[in-house]
């Protein structure tokens, strides 16, 4: 019986202003499949370190996934069995990405990476996401991840993704696991996203002639400014000609004024 298409039915795909064919918006990346040199090797890193569970599993290809699903991770040695690592400078895979749900489960993850003898080879703040890097046995990048709400995500005038990358600590990030210290880290953790997305702010509304300005340093006309420790502390400058070392306690304009000129009196 020949079947009628329901034209009343919700589009599965959709074009943009353009007329340029978009993907529908619950579209998503599957699953990841790995060409590997040897598969227990593989599995002892996915299942064991990262935790993930075992689908499937022959003696040349094995499926894993976390939360039900029927694989996440697929590897196989079809063609690579005993194979080396791809060398630098070729094309391939950069990375694939595993998201934790929260930041206590990112640095359980973390920790169980590290405990296990592997190194981290980066950690990025992309104002977007937290992330963290390292290689599985084949050298196939791994980042572990969270995302942040959409709502805190760094933009710029134009209204698209101020992207950056900041470096991490991962001891900030291992906070987390401490007793108590969940609403201490979360705490720091909101001032520091907030710090980025300031920072990231202040850089995406440069303009060209911003970045091209000369240093007021290196600047004759530009006031020189000498900034010290805090507001209250002493400073430990030594001034110019003269012996020992500022005495003075400073305002909250937390700069050390030049002496006036002989002959006039300080207002």
């Amino acid at each position: 019986m020949t079947q009628i298409a329901d034209r009343t039915a919700t589009p599965t795909a959709a074009e943009d202003a353009a007329g340029l064919y978009r993907l529908p918006p619950a579209s998503r990346i599957g699953h990841t499949h790995l060409r590997v040199a040897d598969l227990k090797r593989s599995l002892a890193f996915y299942r064991d370190v990262l935790g993930f569970t075992v689908t499937y599993e022959t003696e040349t290809i094995a499926m894993l996934a976390a939360g039900g699903c029927h694989h996440h991770v697929g590897m196989n040695t079809w063609d690579s069995l005993g194979g080396p690592r791809p060398p630098l400078g070729t094309t391939g895979l950069h990375h694939h990405a595993i998201v934790l749900p929260d930041r206590r489960s990112l640095a359980v993850a973390v920790k169980r990476v590290i405990d296990s003898g592997h190194q981290l080879t980066d950690a990025q703040d992309h104002g977007v996401s937290e992330a963290y890097y390292l290689d599985d046995p084949d050298g196939n990048g791994v980042e572990l991840y969270i995302d942040r709400p959409a709502g805190r995500w760094p933009v710029q005038p134009d209204g698209s993704l101020g992207l950056y990358s900041v470096q991490l600590e991962v001891a900030d990030l291992l906070v987390e696991l401490e007793p108590s210290g969940g609403a201490r880290a979360e705490e720091l953790a909101d001032r520091f996203r907030a710090a980025n997305a300031g920072f990231a702010g202040f850089v995406n509304s440069m303009t060209d002639g911003d970045w091209a300005a000369p240093c007021p340093k290196e600047s004759k006309r530009a006031p020189q400014r000498r900034f010290h420790r805090g507001v209250g502390e002493r400073c430990a400058r030594r001034p110019e000609g003269g012996r020992g070392a500022c005495r003075r306690r400073h305002s909250l304009a937390n700069r050390c004024r030049p002496r006036p000129a002989p002959g006039r009196r300080r207002r």
